[in-house]
């Protein structure tokens, strides 16, 4: 399972050692971890993280430990489940640091990923997004479902009259983290009947300003892939905006018609982020 990760078209790769290994099982989680990292070239295409149990529990500790032993050197990141609060993020920092220092690695050089799960975590989400550490927040719907007790038959997805209701959190966590430069992911569509359940949450979490998604599941990865990546017809508009706009400025005028709309130099901020996220994605397509 885990060398075919390297093989599928995910940016990233997360080794879970937290709720979907069971606790006899975790030893032997981390044993896998290191005997697979031990094996890995000094490239790989695709960023590794591993998500630790909740800080603070003794796992957790076992988790740390692990990393120390050789699999820090091959780690993008961590990420931490069910933050609330910036303390944990403080300690967490320090043992990282140690972390680093053993494996001779820079410091700082291992983001921390935290995942807001719960009532407190979204309250606490800016001073947690503030924290120099922090690379990125991730939404978890099914533990913050049950942190402010929404009822569900379908965990993850709310009652139909209220089936909206989990986009105010992730937008909070989407403003918390753009606000300081941080990146921001919906958590994993848990439905595999089909895609029709993840194309919309991913196409959701794209309209509200996520920079993806987590997935768990292999066929997931491409609906997520296509949707985040601005379309030929996004790329085009946006170019051809930038342009009126430019001309706009040749004119002396900070402002244009285009389309039918009055655009100015806060459309222009919007049409450049279009073309920064398709040369990211797409390289060859935006020069």
């Amino acid at each position: 399972m885990l060398a075919k990760g390297l093989t599928l078209n995910a940016d990233q790769l997360l080794l879970d050692l937290e709720d979907s290994v069971t606790a006899e099982l975790k030893n032997q989680a981390r044993e896998n971890i290191k005997a697979w990292t031990s094996l890995l070239a000094d490239t790989v295409s695709q960023k590794l993280s591993v998500r630790i149990n909740e800080y603070g529990s003794t796992l957790a500790s076992a988790d740390l430990k692990m990393i120390s032993e050789g699999v820090a050197p091959f780690l993008h990141s961590i990420m931490v489940p069910k933050v609330s609060e910036l303390r944990t993020l403080d300690l967490l920092d320090q043992e990282l640091l140690g972390i680093e220092s053993a494996n001779n690695l820079r410091p700082g050089s291992i983001d921390i990923e935290a995942q807001i799960e719960s009532a407190l975590g979204l309250l606490e989400v800016a001073s947690i997004a503030r924290h120099p550490r922090v690379s990125s927040l991730s939404f978890g719907p099914l533990d913050f479902m049950a942190s402010i007790s929404m009822p569900s038959i379908r965990p993850g997805f709310p009652f139909k009259i209220v089936e909206n209701a989990l986009q105010y959190p992730l937008m909070q966590i989407v403003i918390a983290a753009h606000a300081y430069g941080k990146a921001a992911y919906d958590g994993p569509c848990v439905s595999l009947d089909g895609l029709g359940d993840v194309k919309k949450q991913s196409e959701i979490a794209r309209a509200l300003g996520c920079d993806g998604k987590w997935v768990i599941h292999p066929s997931h990865i491409e609906v997520c892939n296509t949707t985040f990546t601005p379309s030929i017809k996004e790329v085009a508009e946006a170019r051809a905006l930038v342009s009126k706009l430019d001309d706009s400025v040749q004119l002396k005028s900070g402002a244009a018609t285009h389309n039918g709309l009055m655009i100015d130099e806060a459309s222009r901020k919007i049409a450049l982020r279009v073309l920064a996220k398709a040369k990211l994605y797409q390289p060859d397509t935006v020069q």
